[in-house]
Order: structure tokens, then C-alpha cells, then sequence
């Protein structure tokens, strides 16, 4: 064994040894199965004695050396039975080599005084098994598709409801489909507004107003 592997080593049993005394002193709890609660004389000092910083749970490559001779890590388990707080007067950080979750039984909360930035170099996804809000208080809402198409699909009906006014601008084109139906078109007054020229093709054209009076259309 090298003199740096040798050296790894002694710092872990160090460590190990270090975190011995502390589990002595302070004595976990709501930790089933550990060795630390076993040691617990009765029930009340069980109860009343404080939960420990971290744990470190026991692996089967914790006294081993890998392939490249590092020291196998051991897993780092914060446990609390009330609240867990952690504050910095700076940043904060969280990095995980491959995946990270966050699980709660009941809300969860994410605040942030001035912006919240989440970046992704794959695909984002959002499900909700109910209904989903987004709401800008004092701010536009923009949805951009730079390089690609951008769909509203819905199971039943889509609505577009404005209490001002609706824009649907397009540079080229504008078309309307609805497959196997009819397109419906109407309020108080409508006008086609076009440089150049209206035109129209179907197999059929009624022009009847429905009111038994003349149709003006304004072309």
C-alpha cells in the first residue's frame, strides 16, 4: 500500500473515531435499528437526549479503497424529528453527480425575493394530477419557442379569454382549421380587413342573414 493510501486511511479511522465520541455524547433519536439507541440505559433519557448533527450510515465499501485508491465516502444522514433549518449568511449550494429529489407529505414551498432561475439542458416537465395556475401579479406572461413549433393541445375545450382585446398576429399566414366541422365567427360586427384581396372557396355559400332580411358584407 502507498504512503497515500496509508495516510487515507488514518484520517478515516480518525474520523470514525471522532464521530464515536460525538455519537457518545449526544445520542440519536428517532433512528430505529442504530447502534446508538441501543446503548440508551431507559426510555425517558432516550427521549429527552439531542439528535446528533449527522449520521453516518454503515456501507459495505466504507473500509475499502476503490479501484483508483480513494477512500470510499461514507453516506451523511441529517435527521430530525421537528424542524430542520439550515441558514447561510451567503450562499447556499446543493450539487449532485447524478440525481437529486425532494419529497414532501404536504406542501412545498419555494420563495425568492428577486428572480428564480431554473436551468435545463435536456426537457422540462411539469404534471399535476389537478389543475396548474400561473400568474403574474404585476408582469407580462411570455411563452417562446425559439427554434421549433409551440402547441395548446387540450382533451375538451381551449378558451382564450381576454378582458381587453385578443391579437393573433402572423407574417405570412393565417389559418384556421377545423377538421370535419365548421368555423364559426361571430359578434356585433365583423370586418375583413385586407391590402389586397378576400377570397374564399367552398362547395356551398349562403349568404342569408338568418333574420329573413339583406346580408351586407363588407369586403
Amino acid at each position: 500500500m502507498s504512503h497515500d493510501s496509508h495516510s487515507k486511511l488514518q484520517n478515516a479511522d480518525q474520523h470514525q473515531q471522532a464521530y464515536g465520541q460525538l455519537a457518545e455524547t449526544h445520542q440519536p433519536v428517532g433512528l430505529e435499528g442504530s447502534t446508538n439507541n441501543k446503548k440508551s440505559k431507559d426510555k425517558s433519557n432516550k427521549e429527552e437526549s439531542q439528535t446528533p448533527f449527522s449520521q453516518f450510515s454503515k456501507d459495505t465499501n466504507d473500509a475499502t479503497l476503490n479501484e483508483a485508491g480513494q477512500w470510499q465516502q461514507a453516506h451523511l444522514l441529517i435527521d430530525s424529528q421537528r424542524h430542520l433549518a439550515m441558514l447561510s449568511g451567503k450562499h447556499s449550494q446543493h450539487t449532485s453527480t447524478k440525481n437529486t429529489h425532494a419529497h414532501a407529505t404536504d406542501n412545498t414551498h419555494h420563495h425568492s425575493q428577486t428572480q428564480m432561475n431554473q436551468l435545463v439542458a435536456g426537457d422540462i416537465y411539469y404534471y399535476s394530477n389537478k389543475a396548474q395556475t400561473h400568474t403574474a401579479a404585476h408582469g407580462d406572461v411570455t411563452i417562446q419557442a425559439h427554434q421549433n413549433e409551440m402547441r395548446l393541445d387540450s382533451e375538451q375545450v381551449l378558451r382564450l379569454h381576454s378582458r381587453d382585446s385578443i391579437e393573433i398576429i402572423a407574417p405570412d399566414t393565417l389559418t384556421l382549421k377545423a377538421a370535419g366541422s365548421g368555423i364559426e365567427i361571430s359578434g356585433g360586427n365583423v370586418t375583413f380587413i385586407t391590402p389586397s384581396q378576400v377570397g374564399y372557396k367552398a362547395s356551398k355559400v349562403d349568404w342569408g342573414s338568418g333574420g329573413g332580411g339583406i346580408a351586407k358584407i363588407m369586403l
